[in-house]
C-alpha cells in the first residue's frame, strides 16, 4: 500500500513537472512572439556561405536571453526581405541589398506576412543555425534590462527569393515587360594575353592582334569557371549564353570570316569579339579576370567581373572580390567562393543597367558613307525646297529613335556619322533589335524613296554602317 501511494505521488510530481514546464514554453513563445512584432534586431554579413546562400550573423533583444537566441532565425529572414546588410571586406562579403525596396511591403501583404513568420511558419524552411548553434560569449551582452544576442545563421536565399516571387510578393527579377538581359561570358584581354591566346592576322598588309577564343574555351580552368558563371547567372533568371556554343555555332554555320564586305569589294574589319557578339546577340558582355595568389603553401583568389552593354561597352556593373586563403583548394574552387558573395549585387547592378535601356532605348551609332559610283552625294539636293539628301537622313534617324535622341559629328558630302542613337529593344515583330537592324531598315528606306543602292552591316552590335552606292542595282 505504502509502495502504491509513492507511487502516486511520483507520478503527480511529473505531471506537475511537465504542466510547469508547458507553461514556462508557452510564456517564452508569448514574449518570443511579443519580441517578434517589434522586429527589434540587428543583421549583417556572417562571412560567405555555400552556393545559393547567405550567412548572417543576427542579434536580437530580450529580456530573456533564450527568447532571442529562438528569434534569430525568424529575424534572419526578415532582415534578408526587408533589411539587407553592409558588406565586411573582413568577412569577404559586400552590402546586399533586401530582396525588396518597397517599405510598405510587409503592410501590404499582412496576412501573407503574418502566416509566413508564425512560429512554425514558411519561414523556417529558408533557414537553420549555422554551425552547432552555440553562441559565442562576446555575442551575449547586457544592455540596459535586456540582452543582445548574436547567432549565425543561414538563409537559403535563392530559394527564399524564388518562393517570394512564385507567390506574387515580390518582382522577379525582370524589366518591364517581362523581360531579363542576356549576357555572355568573356575572359578579360588581360587573362588571355599572359595565356599567350593570341592570333596575330594579316589585314590588308597590316598585322593585327586578336583573342584566340577557341584556346580559352578549351582551357580546363576557364572551361569550369565558365560553366560555373553560366549556371550561377541562369539560378539567377539572368540568360547567360555559352561562349563555347557560340563558338561552335559559328564553325558549323561557317561564319568565321575575317571581314565583312559589300558586293563592291568594301570591307569592314571586325575583331574576334564583336564576330561573336553578332552570333550570340547578348545585352551585356561579362568580361572576368581572376588572379591566384600563394602565400607559403596557402593560395588565394581574387576576381574581377565587368560588364559592359554588348554595343557600346559602356559599364553595366561590375564586382570584384577575393577568396579566403586554402591549403587544397583548386583555382575554380576558390574563385566560385569568391564570386559566389558578390554575384547578387552583381545582378541587380545589370538589371538596372538594363531596366534604364528598356525605358530610354539601347545605344547606337550610325555611319553613313558614298561610295564613287553613287548616283547621289549626301550634299545631293532633294527636292524644290533645297533640301540635301543629308538633311532627310536627320530627320529619318530622329523619326526612328527614341525619343528623338542622337548627335551628329562627322557630315561631309561623302560620310556622316551619327552617334548616342537610341533605338527599341525590341523590334515591332519583337525580335531584338540592333545596329545592324537599323542599318538594314535605312537601307531599305533609301532604296524606297529615291531608288539608291546601298549595302548596309554593322560593326558588332553597336554600329551599324551604310554604304550608297555601294550595291548594284
Amino acid at each position: 500500500m505504502k509502495l502504491k501511494i509513492n507511487s502516486i505521488k511520483t507520478i503527480a510530481i511529473l505531471l506537475l513537472a511537465v504542466l510547469f514546464s508547458n507553461s514556462i514554453y508557452a510564456q517564452a513563445g508569448k514574449k518570443a512572439d511579443k519580441d517578434t512584432e517589434l522586429w527589434r534586431y540587428e543583421i549583417q554579413c556572417g562571412g560567405v556561405g555555400v552556393q545559393g546562400t547567405k550567412l548572417v550573423k543576427v542579434f536580437s533583444y530580450s529580456k530573456n536571453p533564450d527568447v532571442a537566441i529562438e528569434q534569430a532565425k525568424k529575424n534572419a529572414v526578415h532582415g534578408m526581405i526587408f533589411q539587407g546588410f553592409i558588406g565586411s571586406s573582413l568577412q569577404g562579403c559586400e552590402t546586399q541589398k533586401p530582396l525588396t525596396d518597397n517599405p510598405a511591403l510587409e503592410q501590404e501583404k499582412s496576412d501573407f506576412f503574418k502566416a509566413f513568420f508564425a512560429d512554425g511558419g514558411k519561414y523556417m524552411k529558408f533557414v537553420s543555425v549555422s554551425g552547432d548553434g552555440s553562441v559565442a560569449a562576446e555575442d551575449r551582452m547586457k544592455v540596459g534590462k535586456e540582452y543582445k544576442v548574436g547567432v549565425l545563421v543561414s538563409v537559403l536565399y535563392e530559394n527564399l527569393r524564388k518562393d517570394l516571387e512564385a507567390a506574387g510578393i515580390i518582382q522577379a527579377l525582370q524589366a518591364p515587360g517581362g523581360a531579363a538581359p542576356t549576357v555572355m561570358f568573356f575572359p578579360s584581354d588581360v587573362w588571355m594575353k599572359g595565356k599567350n591566346y593570341i592570333t596575330v592576322t594579316d589585314n590588308q598588309g597590316k598585322k593585327t592582334e586578336q583573342n584566340d577564343y577557341d584556346a580559352a574555351v578549351k582551357d580546363p580552368e576557364f572551361s569550369a569557371i565558365l560553366s560555373t558563371l553560366n549556371t550561377m547567372m541562369n539560378e539567377r533568371g539572368l540568360r547567360a549564353t555559352n561562349l563555347a556554343d557560340v563558338l561552335a555555332e559559328i564553325k558549323n554555320s561557317n561564319a568565321s570570316e575575317n571581314m565583312a564586305q559589300n558586293e563592291e569589294g568594301g570591307g569592314v574589319a571586325e575583331s574576334a569579339s564583336d564576330k561573336l557578339l553578332k552570333v550570340a546577340r547578348p545585352d551585356i558582355r561579362i568580361n572576368v579576370t581572376w588572379t591566384l595568389t600563394t602565400s607559403g603553401p596557402k593560395k588565394s583568389v581574387h576576381f574581377q567581373l565587368d560588364g559592359v552593354d554588348a554595343g557600346t561597352s559602356k559599364s553595366a556593373g561590375s564586382a570584384s572580390g577575393d577568396s579566403k586563403e586554402s591549403l587544397n583548394g583548386t583555382v575554380y574552387v576558390l574563385l566560385k567562393e569568391a564570386v559566389l558573395n558578390h554575384i547578387d549585387n552583381f545582378n541587380s547592378q545589370l538589371m538596372s543597367y538594363f531596366q534604364n535601356i528598356t525605358k530610354e532605348g539601347k545605344e547606337i551609332n550610325l555611319e553613313v558613307r558614298v561610295w564613287d559610283t553613287s548616283p547621289k552625294k549626301l550634299n545631293s539636293e532633294i527636292n524644290e525646297d533645297g533640301d540635301e539628301l543629308k538633311d532627310d537622313l536627320k530627320k529619318w534617324v530622329s523619326k526612328n529613335s527614341v525619343g528623338n535622341k542622337f548627335n551628329l559629328g562627322t557630315s561631309s558630302p561623302n560620310m556622316m556619322n551619327f552617334t548616342g542613337i537610341r533605338i527599341p529593344v525590341k523590334n515591332e515583330d519583337g525580335s531584338a533589335n540592333d545596329a545592324d537592324a537599323f542599318a538594314a531598315k535605312l537601307r531599305k528606306y533609301l532604296k524606297k524613296t529615291y531608288q539608291l543602292p546601298s549595302a548596309s552591316s554593322a560593326i558588332g552590335l553597336g554600329k551599324g554602317v551604310v554604304i550608297i552606292g555601294g550595291k548594284s542595282q
